[in-house]
Formats: C-alpha cells, structure tokens, sequence
C-alpha cells in the first residue's frame, strides 16, 4: 500500500476481458510530503480519481480485492482518494 498521485490516463485499444470497463491510470508514488517516491505505475481505479487527485494505491495480490471481479489480474488498484492527512508527529519529541 502507498500513496500516490495521478499524473495521467492510460488508453488501451484492446484489452482483456477482465479489464473491460476499468479506466486505467498513470500513478506516481508519492511521499507524505508530496515529493515523488519511485517510477511512475498503471493503476486500475475503484474510485474514479482524476489527474492532480492524491491517492491510496493497494498493490500486489490484494489490489484485485477493491475491484468487482477478485480475479481481475492486477498488480496495482487506486482503492481511495485522499482528502487529508493528518499531520505526522515526532514521538521522541513529545517526551
């Protein structure tokens, strides 16, 4: 799990029957900062997110649990759009 923001749509002209009526989305890892973490991924969307929204991404085997079909062959679904984050706070500083 991580999060991410969407950068981009992706057009597929053909594709599995699995994926038919799934929109599919360019998303790069982000930090809770916002900076980028990592290579940009495609991304199935549970959600319908848009370009600029950050999100909460589930990969591996569980990322076809937030699709109506779990057999969907996925390896990465946008599973929320993030509203907020709360604030991080140091524990050690707290002391």
């Amino acid at each position: 799990m991580f999060l991410g923001r969407v950068i981009g749509f992706v057009t597929a002209t053909i594709k599995i029957p699995e994926f038919e009526g799934l929109k599919l989305l360019w998303v790069q890892p982000i930090c809770r900062n916002g900076s980028p973490s990592g290579k940009a991924i495609v991304a199935c969307d549970a959600t319908q997110a848009g370009i600029g929204d950050r999100v909460f991404v589930v990969d591996s085997r569980e990322a076809a649990f937030a699709l109506p079909d779990h057999a969907t062959p996925t390896d990465a679904t946008i599973a929320g759009i993030v509203e907020y984050l709360e604030p991080s706070t140091d524990l050690e500083s707290a002391k």
